[in-house]
C-alpha cells in the first residue's frame, strides 16, 4: 500500500535525491506513449544532474532510473507513477490519480502525489455485509483494487444456529444477525489498527441499522448504501463512489470554513514563511492546499525566497512539497483543494492550533 511506501522513503535524507513523477495511462493505446514520456524524462534528469553534481554522480544514479525504466511493466500503470532514486535506495510506485509532469531534484524525495492519494482523495475501503458473510474491498474512485484477504477477512458467519427450535424464529435470527456484526466490528477495529482508512458500508438497511448501534468506531464509517439491484463489483464500487464524492465535497467545504473562522480568530498563516515557520513550530493543524500549486524556492538567510538562486545547488524544486510533509510529521493534516478556491490565500493556507 501507498502508506507503506510513503514510511520507508519519507525520511530519506540524501544529495541527490532525484524524483520523477508523470501521469500515466491504463490501457492502449494511450500508455503506448508512457514509455517515450519517461525517456525523455530521464534525459532531462541526466542534463540537470550533469549541470548541478558532474558526470560521476549522474551516471550512478541515471543508470539506475533506465534499469528500473527497463524493468517496469507499463501494462500495470494506474493514473501516475513516481520513480525515487538517491545513492542508497530506489523505488518505483504507481499512484491511482493523475500527476503533474515533473522532475524534483533535492535533499529529501517529492512525496506530496503520494500523501495526496493517501490521505484526502479517492483512496477507502468497501465493506461489503451480507447476513453470512463480510468482505473487505480496497477501493479507488469508483473501483475496486483489491480484495482484502488474511488479515480477519472475508469472515464466514461462524455464530451456531440454535441446537432447537427457537420459540421465536426471527427473534434468534436477529439475535444471531448481531453477534455476527459485533465479530464483524472487532475484526474490522483490529485491521484498522494497522490500516487507518475511510470506509462506506454496503449492506441491507436493517444490517446498517444494528451497525450503527454496536459499533465500537462509529467516526470511520464515512457513508452508508445498499448493495447494487444487480450484485456485482463494478455496480457496488459505483454506488460507494458517490457516497465518498459526497463525503470529500462536505470536508472541503468544512475545512474552508473552518479557515474562514481561524482568519475570524487570527489562528491562520497564508504568507509562505509564516507557514513555514508555524509547521516548524509544531503550531499547523490544518493544511490548506491548492492541488496544482507547485513553488520552486530556496532558503535566503534562514527566510524563503522565491528569486532564483544564485547557486543552483540550493534550488528547491517545490517548497510546497517540504511544507506539506513536515506538516504531516508534526502531526498536522493536509486537505487538498481543487485549483482555484483559495485565491484570497494565494492557493495555501493554514489554521494554526494556536
Amino acid at each position: 500500500m501507498i502508506k507503506q511506501k510513503i514510511k520507508a522513503i519519507k525520511d530519506i535524507q540524501s544529495v541527490p535525491c532525484v524524483s520523477i513523477l508523470f501521469p500515466t495511462h491504463r490501457t492502449a493505446p494511450d500508455n503506448q506513449q508512457d514509455p517515450i514520456l519517461l525517456k525523455n524524462l530521464i534525459r532531462e534528469t541526466e542534463r540537470r544532474l550533469q549541470n548541478e553534481f558532474g558526470k560521476s554522480v549522474s551516471g550512478e544514479l541515471v543508470s539506475k532510473l533506465n534499469q528500473m525504466a527497463s524493468d517496469y511493466n507499463f501494462q500495470t500503470s494506474l493514473d501516475g507513477l513516481a520513480m525515487y532514486v538517491c545513492q542508497e535506495t530506489q523505488e518505483i510506485i504507481r499512484i491511482p490519480l493523475p500527476v503533474e509532469e515533473r522532475i524534483v531534484i533535492d535533499g529529501t524525495f517529492a512525496t506530496r502525489d503520494l500523501y495526496r492519494s493517501m490521505h484526502h482523495q479517492e483512496a477507502y475501503f468497501i465493506l461489503h455485509l451480507q447476513i453470512n458473510e463480510a468482505k473487505l474491498y480496497d477501493a479507488y474512485g469508483n473501483r475496486i483494487s483489491t480484495e482484502v484477504r488474511n488479515e480477519g477477512f472475508p469472515y464466514l458467519n461462524d455464530v451456531p444456529e440454535p441446537d432447537d427450535e427457537p420459540e421465536n424464529p426471527s427473534e434468534a435470527e436477529k439475535v444471531r444477525i448481531r453477534t455476527f456484526l459485533q465479530r464483524t466490528d472487532k475484526r474490522l477495529q483490529d485491521f484498522l489498527m494497522e490500516h487507518a482508512a475511510r470506509m462506506v458500508v454496503v449492506a441491507t438497511e436493517p444490517i446498517q441499522a444494528i451497525l450503527k448501534e454496536i459499533t465500537e468506531d462509529k467516526n470511520v464509517f464515512i457513508g452508508y448504501t445498499t448493495p447494487p439491484g444487480q450484485p456485482n463489483l463494478s455496480d457496488m464500487a459505483k454506488k460507494a463512489w458517490i457516497v465518498v464524492e459526497e463525503w470529500i465535497a462536505r470536508e472541503k467545504e468544512r475545512a474552508k470554513e473552518e479557515l474562514a473562522d481561524a482568519v475570524n480568530d487570527q489562528r491562520f498563516a497564508s504568507d509562505l514563511n509564516d507557514i513555514w515557520r508555524a509547521v516548524n513550530e509544531g503550531r499547523g493543524d490544518i493544511l490548506l492546499v491548492e492541488e496544482g500549486y507547485f513553488q520552486p524556492a530556496h532558503f535566503k538567510e534562514g527566510h524563503i525566497s522565491l528569486d532564483e538562486p544564485a547557486d543552483a545547488s540550493g534550488r528547491i524544486d517545490d517548497i510546497v512539497d517540504e511544507i506539506i510533509e513536515l506538516c504531516i510529521e508534526k502531526r498536522g493534516s493536509v486537505v487538498f483543494i481543487p485549483d482555484g478556491e483559495l485565491p484570497t490565500f494565494d492557493r495555501i493556507g493554514l489554521i494554526t492550533r494556536y
